[in-house]
C-alpha cells in the first residue's frame, strides 16, 4: 500500500504526502511499542530473575539461621544433659554414702536407662548391689564396666572379689 502511495501522489516528495506520512507515524508507532514492550518484558524478566534471586537468598538465610539455631540447641541439650548425668551421678553416690543401696541402685540404673551407659556408672551400680547381698547381678554390672571400660582396674577386682565370695 505504501508503495502504491509512493507511485500514485500528488505531492512533490514523499515526505509531503499526509497519508503517507500517516501510514509511517502507524508504523513507527507499532515499531516503537513493541520495541517499547521488548524492553519492558526484558526488563520485567530480569526483575522476575532478581526477586527470585532475593528469595532464595532469603530462603538460604533462613536455612542457615535454623542450621545455627539447631546446633545451639543441640550444644544446650548436650550441656543438660552432662549436668543431668553428673548430678544424677552424685545423687546415687550420696544414696549409697547413705547407707540407702537400693535407692542407689535404681538410681544408677536410671542413668543407665536415661542419660549414658558408662562404666563407672555399672561399678557403682554392681557396688550397691553387692552390698545388697545381690552379688550375681553385681558381677553382670562389673562385667559390663570392664566391658566398656577394659583397663577399669576397681571394676575387674570387685568383680573377682565377688567370685570369691
Amino acid at each position: 500500500m505504501l508503495w502504491i502511495l509512493l507511485q500514485n501522489d500528488d505531492a512533490v516528495h514523499w515526505w509531503e504526502n499526509p497519508v503517507l506520512l500517516w501510514m509511517l507515524g502507524i508504523l513507527v508507532t507499532v515499531l516503537f511499542g513493541l520495541w517499547v514492550a521488548e524492553r519492558y518484558f526484558k526488563k520485567g524478566e530480569r526483575s522476575s530473575d532478581m526477586r527470585q534471586q532475593k528469595a532464595e537468598e532469603k530462603l538460604n538465610l533462613v536455612i542457615s539461621l535454623s542450621t545455627e539455631r539447631l546446633q545451639s540447641i543441640e550444644e544446650e541439650l548436650g550441656k543438660t544433659r552432662t549436668k543431668l548425668l553428673h548430678e544424677s551421678f552424685a545423687l546415687g553416690v550420696t544414696l549409697y554414702h547413705q547407707g540407702k543401696y537400693e535407692d542407689a541402685a535404681a538410681k544408677f540404673r536410671d542413668i543407665v536407662d536415661k542419660v549414658e551407659a558408662l562404666p563407672e556408672v555399672y561399678y557403682n551400680w554392681g557396688v550397691a548391689l553387692y552390698d545388697l547381698k545381690r552379688y550375681d547381678d553385681a558381677i553382670q554390672k562389673y562385667k559390663k564396666a570392664v566391658e566398656l571400660k577394659p583397663d577399669f582396674t576397681e571394676a575387674y577386682l570387685h568383680q573377682l572379689g565377688c567370685c570369691a565370695w
